[in-house]
């Protein structure tokens, strides 16, 4: 087994040895606002580590001619990454990594020579180093196709990779270096995130590291490209997405005092539960917004309560000593509850169903949020009548199969509800399917076909507000 925590350091020694300034790797404030929030690793410098692991324990046989490496999942800065060695021979050494007991990556060492898609020699086209990273439009990343060069202090170099510049040489390692240079700064350039590569070791004539797009897919936001250089030649798949622009509320106009005298706790308000509270507000509604952590200073939400002196706690659902603390903090009687709460949904993983993620959603849509309505109606801090919104998913109708534990919960959560009216007759709760909407879950990497938020998330307002009118 190995173990290693990475630093900012190692992260600013890295890009400097492979010319990779993506900000989601160094930049902590730029990495906050984009997926997945914090600094993330680079996915070469964990490669790199585990195979100086591999070496100074006499795993790796000089015979070992391919590199193959599935990332599953971005591993932020900070975390405890364990590698442990899933199977060795005399053909293959497998290593799985994880962080907090997930699968981050895999690595396959090993004698086995893949067929290539090789580059033709019209097709190599020579490109400059770059000092920042590209921002590339679908367009151009399908016809994507240029080189990478970099050059590397030497004696840094050999002072950080001491085994790897022994086993496989310098210039070898190099262009493995390069390699983060291409998908964090080249193409897909700066919305990416490294999904897998499988080079061959091998020596040809080339002067360095050529790439080409081979395959791009704009609604799943991948690509995959061909790479030859002097001394590897394979395929690299990168992730990438797009800005996401997303109109706020504000250029909505209500009447004042549709909902003046209501009060209504949203929970999960960093995401459409901010456009929810600004519909509920701009209506004459008091609001009480909570998230699982602190708001920047420079969102859109930390403004909004700014603004309108609005309540704001901090609350993880899953947690009761946190409910608990939150229903002793809320003051005057609430008329409806808005649960927004979420994990995330769009996850990358090596098997169709995980346990590991349904019992997350189940925890957060089903188990928490019954608990939570249930102590906060019991504990008095509710009007006698209250309407819940408990926004549900068109994933259920449409049966994400990738997604399956999300939208199987998301059914589940449907029926929790049902429990919830039949206990507590004077709950009265507006289950809706709703669309994918814009928000920073669904602007990941992968594609989805988004809806517009504003009509969306008035209507779902308007039609749980009214059942109170309906009494």
């Amino acid at each position: 087994m190995m173990e290693r925590t990475f630093s900012l350091q190692d992260q600013l020694l890295f890009s400097k040895l492979s010319n990779d300034y993506n900000p989601i790797h160094l930049d902590e404030s730029w990495a906050r606002k984009n997926y997945p929030g914090k600094i993330v690793v680079y996915g070469i410098l964990i490669v790199l580590w585990i195979l100086e692991e591999l070496i100074s324990k006499g795993n790796c046989s000089s015979k070992f001619n391919n590199l193959k490496v599935d990332f599953l999942k971005p591993v932020l800065l900070g975390d405890l990454v364990i590698g442990i060695i899933d199977s060795t021979n005399k053909d293959k050494v497998i290593v799985n990594a994880f962080t907090q007991g997930n699968l981050v990556s895999r690595l396959t060492i090993s004698k086995l020579t893949p067929e290539i898609k090789v580059i033709k020699n019209h097709e190599l086209t020579e490109s400059n180093n770059l000092d920042m990273p590209q921002n590339l439009t679908f367009d151009m990343i399908k016809l994507a196709r240029g080189s990478v060069s970099i050059e590397p202090h030497q004696e840094y170099l050999r002072l950080q990779f001491v085994n790897s510049c022994k086993f496989f040489g310098a210039s070898t390692l190099i262009e493995i270096l390069s390699l983060s240079s291409l998908v964090g700064m080249h193409c897909p350039g700066l919305h990416s995130m490294f999904s897998s590569f499988n080079i061959t070791l091998q020596k040809t004539s080339l002067s360095r590291l050529y790439y080409k797009v081979i395959y791009a897919n704009e609604k799943l936001g991948f690509a995959k490209l061909s790479v030859q250089g002097n001394y590897i030649s394979g395929q690299v798949s990168s992730y990438f997405k797009q800005e996401l622009a997303v109109e706020t509320m504000p250029y909505l106009t209500f009447d004042s005092s549709t909902l003046k005298g209501r009060k209504a706790l949203i929970i999960g308000a960093s995401g459409i539960g901010l456009d929810a509270a600004r519909i509920l507000k701009a209506q004459g509604a008091d609001v009480i917004l909570t998230t699982f952590s602190e708001i920047r200073l420079d969102s859109p939400l930390f403004q909004f309560v700014e603004e309108n002196n609005v309540q704001h706690h901090i609350l993880d659902v899953t947690s009761k000593d946190s409910r608990d603390k939150i229903i002793s903090t809320v003051d005057g009687e609430i008329t409806s509850i808005y649960y927004f709460a979420t994990s995330r949904i769009l996850r990358r993983r090596l098997h169709p169903i995980s346990i590991d993620d349904f019992n997350d959603f189940i925890n957060v849509y089903v188990i928490s949020f019954y608990g939570f309505i249930e102590a906060l109606y019991l504990s008095g801090k509710c009007c006698s009548k209250i309407c819940l919104g408990y926004p549900s998913t068109i994933a259920i109708d449409q049966e994400w199969l990738t997604q399956f534990e999300y939208f199987t919960s998301k059914l589940v959560g449907e029926y929790s509800c049902k429990l919830l009216s039949n206990r507590f007759p004077n709950i009265s709760i507006n289950v809706n399917r709703l669309p994918v909407l814009a928000s920073e879950q669904s602007n990941n990497f992968t594609k989805l076909d988004l809806t517009e938020n504003r009509s969306v998330i008035f209507n779902f307002v308007q039609e749980t507000e009214f059942l109170l009118n309906s009494y």
